[in-house]
């Protein structure tokens, strides 16, 4: 007899699997071990996140008591109800104590890991600073780990690093496990590579003034020197409010600015900037 729960968000699984999975083979499983008395309780691994004396107190399952269904099923939901465990299965195999004829059940367990330390290291030019990239992973200790949140957290973070230039930024995990509080630490590798320049920008809208001023305000470029800024989201902010301040100046009170797009050309390493006016 085998029962598999494959999340712990999928604990239903444990109280239907009987009913659902193969029902000939697993009515002649049932027919089998039920009423048989049960010799022994393993756990594999050994080392639980659970003292013995928990397991013991926990489970509806006894030793030297007959094996009914219902008690295993109980035992596997009081399991995943401590939230220690991402996977069970539960194993009976017949057994023989030298004494007596019965079954030996094993309780197969992979643990639940929850969020340790998050770190940024590597070759990184700020902005952003690293524990910007911290904060946007949204790995929030103590949470549980998943391979969702560890995707999102970089999905996160390389969206940060773009909008600051870094177009071709690499984001590598590391992981180190601590068994003894089941804390899963995190360092993301991050080389963030050179960061793209700005070029001149695409205008779009009733912009009115010429493109030479509207360009001037946004100060993409050094005019005394002409070569172009590399891209920050402080300075793409900083440009939207140069344009606005100069349609202020020039009395359009409603004049409205926005970045609608940044299309990167990695041919080049460039930014162009899409404001609609």
């Amino acid at each position: 007899m085998r029962m598999v729960c494959q999340t712990l968000a999928r604990l239903l699984c444990a109280l239907v699997l009987l009913a659902l999975a193969r029902p000939g083979a697993l009515l002649a499983q049932y027919q089998k071990y039920e009423g048989k008395t049960v010799l022994n309780i393993q756990f594999e691994p050994k080392n639980q996140p659970l003292e013995p004396s928990e397991l013991h107190a926990i489970l509806p399952l006894r030793q030297d008591q007959p094996l009914h269904m219902a008690d295993v099923r109980r035992s596997i939901e009081r399991l995943f109800s401590t939230g220690r465990y991402a996977d069970i299965q539960v194993d009976a195999q017949p057994y023989n104590d030298g004494k007596r004829d019965g079954v030996v059940v094993r309780f197969i367990t992979t643990n639940s890991w929850f969020i340790g330390n998050v770190t940024v290291a590597g070759r990184l030019s700020s902005p952003p600073r690293p524990t910007q990239l911290e904060s946007i992973s949204g790995l929030d200790l103590g949470q549980p780990y998943t391979e969702s949140k560890l995707q999102l957290a970089v999905a996160g973070e390389q969206r940060l690093l773009e909008t600051n230039g870094l177009f071709l930024s690499h984001i590598q995990p590391f992981f180190e496990h601590d068994d003894a509080y089941q804390q899963i630490n995190i360092r993301f590798d991050i080389a963030s590579g050179p960061r793209a320049r700005f070029t001149t920008p695409l205008l779009l809208g009733d912009f009115k003034l010429s493109p030479e001023r509207i360009l001037t305000a946004a100060k993409f470029r050094r005019w005394i020197i002409h070569t172009w800024k590399p891209m920050t989201q402080t300075r793409v902010q900083q440009a939207l409010e140069g344009v606005r301040a100069l349609y202020q100046k020039d009395n359009r009170l409603e004049a409205k600015v926005s970045l609608e797009g940044m299309k990167y050309d990695p041919s080049t390493n460039a930014a162009q900037a899409t404001l609609r006016i």
